[in-house]
């Protein structure tokens, strides 16, 4: 990022902000007052301020506001938080949030586990929470990082909805709409949907298609039904489907280097509509992935019912129940039709390979079942608050699978084909208690068991693979003694202290642990890559201050944390996770005013300072590749030349311990919104906006493995055009420091009926690395505009 860059987005939020004193005048009655917001961060309705932990929400106005419509546009601007789509799957994300992958998706209460498309469509959202920091006590398996957890509006008591409609850069048509019926006067009913449909901003020169386009749909139907004063019950059922793609993609032509308007791909697989017959067949490839085509495409099914007693003040008891299904069928060519990069060939030519560069193929489905049963309330005239649960969870997953190879042009081979199945049973129980033993001090303890039962099998799908080399893959992992059944159990607790320093300021102090459960290297294609791993757990130690000032016209949350951690999971570009110690201290401010009425500014900062700790295993590795980096070796080199140790795992090519994944050392935002009213008396209201989030440098792959410009020569005389150590960079994990400006300007009627607006994101068109698997790049999306109506009754 350049200093002008950052020179040019922080003068726009100045500009508005200082412009905006004459406001003050136009509307008296507008509120100069932040919003009040209550979170269920704890698993019951709070105030935001009173909560003793580092939690950000964002409501319904500022999610339509920001053209906020995925949880990677929600993520964005917030302290130590990084996302990006996987590669080669357009609906799913990666989630990283100081430091740590384990960050658990929660829909209106329900978790939705690894096997579901995560990349949720916003159509009809109330709020979304994001807790940054383990959360094992209250929230369970896969939170040793935090929990995103989105919240669906409950349909309301009278006859209201919207429309909304949008068009946008790359043919990118959106429609939402909702509708809320009250039935009666007890019993609510709410439809919502939305469809979105793009070209993709890819140009596959080879085949003529266009790549990552971002299209799907989604219904909701929504019930809520107050069967007497003291009980509720909230049902939802919601069906998803998504084609988003996430392949790699280049600024210049791969088959034209020359050209360099746009993003570019070259590969030769083609999308469904020109596959004819089983494409990959006569490879050996067997099952309906035979035929698919490149692209991704993913069902789910979403279903939740919560029912509510509430006999006093003493207690709630509620049942909360959750369904998800989802099924996803794939052919992903994850090197664009190329030989992956090397020191020797850095920028292979393209050669447009009818089967991919190296592909892979998936049909997959996964059914989740959860149930819980959930007491709270208050004691003793609010002496003591409490929550408290048991629950269970089962998942269950079945997935054919192939890997396919070109290594020379025109001969593709078939690396593996197997059917991998998948069994989770989870118990748990949990209890939480907040004892305000003073007129100021709140302490509080938490605590959760749970109890894993884990199984995995796989069986190879090639004909006659026991004479083939290396034989069956089910037999290789028998022999290597792969369990197929791992059993855990967690204790996760959780300390805190709050202390009311002021009517307006809060201290807080906590300890807790969250863990993230084990598993296999599922989406492995060899028996060395194909492992169990261990489950990861972190302990949190933060302290923090959250306040308001000036009548709610200024809020500042400060959050310090130092977080101890092992067997970090750490997945690799093999699909091969290893594990490692972890640590990670770091400090985190978040602000938001109104410093004038009508204008609002937020403001966020993060620092953190991430490490792996290596084990006896890596350090071995490490003193294993310092022994042949002094012999003259070279990670990633041909033959003789290669140093084997380095550049795997968490040991890079110089041989150090990596920098862990998607852990920036800054994360910086800020933003700025102005009514301004046209005429005051017209009843329209024009509202810019502009919202800029930096990031410094950071790595997206396990070893930090990167191609740089300057030769490198081999104990045997060979020069090499590209080195894995440092100068010019070429492609690989390295993402360079980041600066994404998003802004727009709003026209709307003073009672919000109507609303017609003008969006960028990444306005200045900043390019940079969000994935990586192994030497290949996966770019960030390129400048997106979108103009909206909306219509609201």
């Amino acid at each position: 990022m350049s200093g002008r860059s950052l020179l040019h987005g922080s003068c726009a939020i100045a500009a508005i902000a200082a412009a905006a004193a004459p406001a003050m005048a136009e509307d008296e009655t507008a509120s100069a007052a932040l919003p009040e917001i209550v979170v269920t961060a704890q698993l019951r309705p709070q105030p935001i301020e009173t909560v003793p932990l580092a939690v950000t929400a964002l409501l319904s106005g500022e999610i339509e506001a920001r053209g906020i419509d995925a949880p990677l546009d929600a993520l964005r601007g917030i302290p130590n938080a990084a996302a990006a789509h996987v590669p080669g799957f357009g609906s799913d994300n990666a989630y990283v949030i100081r430091g740590s992958g384990g960050v658990g998706t929660f829909i209106d209460g329900i978790y939705v586990g690894r096997g579901a498309a995560t990349d949720y469509g916003f159509f009809d959202i109330d709020r979304i929470e994001l807790l940054r920091g383990p959360q094992g006590p209250l929230y369970g398996r896969d939170t040793s990082g935090g929990a995103l957890h989105i919240v669906n509006r409950t349909p309301g008591d009278r006859t209201s909805g919207y429309i909304d409609g949008a068009y946008g850069r790359f043919g990118t048509y959106q429609f939402r709409a909702a509708l809320d019926v009250p039935v009666g006067e007890r019993f609510s009913l709410g439809l919502s949907g939305y469809w979105r449909e793009s070209n993709g901003y890819v140009r596959n020169g080879a085949t003529g298609d266009r790549l990552n386009e971002d299209d799907g749909w989604g219904v909701r139907a929504a019930a809520h039904w107050t069967l007497a004063d003291t009980l509720t019950w909230t049902g939802t059922f919601a069906r998803m489907e998504s084609t988003a793609l996430y392949a790699p993609d280049f600024e210049c032509d791969p088959a034209a280097p020359t050209g360099c308007k746009g993003r570019f791909a070259s590969t030769g697989y083609p999308e469904k509509a020109s596959i004819t017959g089983d494409h990959f067949a006569p490879l050996g490839v067997s099952g309906r992935k035979a035929g698919f085509g490149f692209g991704n495409a993913a069902k789910t099914y979403l279903a939740t019912s919560r029912i509510a007693w509430t006999p006093g003040e003493a207690v709630t008891v509620e049942a909360i129940t959750g369904y998800v299904d989802t099924k996803r069928q794939y052919g992903i060519d994850l090197r664009d039709g190329r030989d992956a990069p090397t020191i020797a060939n850095p920028v292979p030519a393209a050669r447009g390979d009818v089967y991919g560069g190296y592909t892979i193929l998936g049909d997959t489905h996964f059914k989740q079942f959860s149930q819980e049963l959930r007491l709270s309330g208050a004691l003793a005239g609010d002496f003591v608050s409490y929550v408290a649960g048991v629950s269970y969870a089962e998942e269950d997953g079945d997935s054919d699978l192939a890997d396919l190879l070109t290594a020379s042009p025109g001969v593709a081979g078939l690396v593996a084909d197997r059917r991998v199945t998948t069994e989770t049973k989870s118990k748990s129980a949990y209890a939480q208690v907040d004892v305000n033993a003073g007129p100021a001090l709140t302490l509080t303890a938490g605590l959760r068991y749970s109890d894993e039962d884990l199984r995995f099998g796989l069986a190879d799908n090639r004909a006659g693979c026991a004479a083939l080399s290396g034989g069956c893959l089910d037999d290789a992992l028998v022999t290597a003694g792969v369990p197929g059944k791992i059993g855990d159990s967690f204790w996760s607790p959780r300390f805190a202290a709050s202390f009311k320093a002021a009517e307006n300021a809060a201290l807080f102090a906590s300890a807790t642990r969250g863990y993230r459960s084990a598993g296999w290297s599922e989406r492995a294609a060899t028996a060395a890559a194909i492992r169990p791993y261990a489950a990861e757990t972190i302990w949190s130690y933060e302290a923090g201050l959250k306040s308001t000032w000036f009548q709610r016209r200024l809020a500042v949350d400060l959050t310090g944390f130092y977080v101890d951690g092992s067997d970090a999971q750490i997945a690799d570009g093999s699909g091969s996770v290893s594990t490692a110690g972890f640590r990670n201290k770091g400090v985190e401010l978040e602000i938001a005013a109104v410093p004038f009425t009508n204008v609002t500014v937020r403001a966020a900062a993060g620092w953190q300072d991430a490490k792996y700790r290596a084990g006896s295993t890596v350090r071995a590795q490490q003193a294993a590749c310092a022994a042949e980096l002094a012999a003259g070796l070279i990670a990633g080199a041909s033959g003789a030349d290669d140093a084997p140790s380095c550049g795997a795992g968490i040991v890079t090519a110089a041989g150090d311990i990596a920098d862990p994944v998607r852990a920036p050392k800054w994360t910086l935002s800020a933003g700025a919104a102005w009514d301004i009213w046209l005429p005051p008396v017209s009843g329209s209201i024009v509202t810019p906006s502009v919202d800029v989030a930096y990031r410094s440098a950071m790595e997206t792959g396990a070893a930090n493995a990167s191609l740089f410009t300057g030769s490198v020569t081999g104990i045997g005389g060979t020069v090499y055009p590209a080195n894995p150590y440092g100068g010019g960079f070429i492609t690989g994990s390295r993402s360079k420091a980041q600066l994404l400006v998003n802004a727009g300007i709003a026209l709307r009627t003073d009672d919000n009926f109507w609303r017609v607006s003008l969006e960028c994101e990444n306005c200045l068109n900043e390019t940079t690395v969000d994935a990586s698997l192994g030497s290949v790049s996966w770019l960030n999306t390129p400048r997106v505009w979108m103009i909206r109506a909306r219509r609201q009754f």
